[in-house]
């Protein structure tokens, strides 16, 4: 395709998702250990394996680290494949070279991350389940008192992350912590402890 001269485009009629993941893969791409791995290598690797051209994927792969203080990632990702997954049958077992390391493909399960409330903002409850009554309440205890945001009119008002607490973050944003551990559902409740407990030690 003109302009994108390395885009390889796959025509095909996918029915079905296969969740693979690869066990072992460097968790750096350096030998100095400073250069995190990404999805960008990954793709890298396979796409100069002999088992390219099954990498179809529905989105990026997701690199997950074994651990905070270990060399070691596991990569999950999903293909597009048919009904009776056989493409995700023919790849479990394979062995694709990532920097010198030989990583096994094996089969995962199917993980959608914690839900986002797109009412309340709050992670680990879909939208329709959401009790709460979302408006700008203001804040009367200000000097001077903050009236409520009519309805219908967007804030005016200085706002931190619903999230992260941290100021001019969004839930949705890449950079808020909450979107990088949206698959990670331990992670999420624990930091929200911790912020709950945070903030009724400030008051």
């Amino acid at each position: 395709m003109k302009g994108f001269p390395d885009l390889q485009p796959w025509v095909g009629l996918p029915q079905s998702t296969s969740f693979l993941k690869l066990r072992g893969v460097p968790r750096f791409s350096n030998s100095e250990g400073k250069v995190p791995m990404t999805s960008d290598d990954i793709t890298r690797a396979v796409k100069a394996s002999a088992y390219k051209q099954w990498w179809n994927l529905t989105n990026a792969p997701r690199i997950v680290p074994e651990s905070k203080a270990s060399t070691s990632a596991t990569v999950f990702f999903n293909l597009w494949d048919s009904t009776t997954g056989t493409t995700g049958n023919a790849l479990i077992n394979k062995r694709i070279l990532i920097f010198n390391k030989a990583c096994t493909i094996s089969a995962a399960s199917a993980n959608p991350g914690v839900p986002i409330c797109n009412n309340c903002w709050v992670w680990g409850h879909p939208t329709e389940a959401c009790r709460s009554s979302t408006r700008c309440k203001g804040n009367a205890k200000a000097k001077p008192p903050v009236p409520p945001t009519p309805a219908g009119d967007a804030c005016p008002h200085h706002y931190q992350c619903l999230a992260c607490r941290r100021d001019n973050c969004s839930v949705t944003s890449g950079k808020c912590p909450f979107w990088n551990h949206r698959f990670d559902r331990d992670w999420i409740a624990a930091k929200y402890a911790e912020l709950k407990k945070a903030s009724g030690a400030a008051k």
